[in-house]
């Protein structure tokens, strides 16, 4: 379990704190292939996705638990 503080938008300008369970099985899996379009040779995004992949991971069975938030 771990409790974290969010908020600071125009919409919540409070902070809000709340209790996340997060249960998942995570496993390496081979990098998708990215094919970029030609036009997109001076955006810093398609400079990240043409690089080297550093790692894949998928997450399987992946179950939330949110708490109702409070204020900090």
């Amino acid at each position: 379990m771990a409790l974290l503080c969010s908020g600071l938008t125009k919409e919540q300008p409070a902070l809000l704190r709340y209790a996340l369970h997060l249960k998942a099985n995570v496993r390496l899996v081979a990098p998708a292939r990215v094919e970029l379009a030609r036009n997109t040779s001076g955006d810093p995004l398609g400079a990240v996705l043409s690089g080297r992949p550093l790692l894949a991971l998928a997450f399987d069975r992946m179950t939330m638990l949110v708490e109702k938030p409070t204020r900090c």
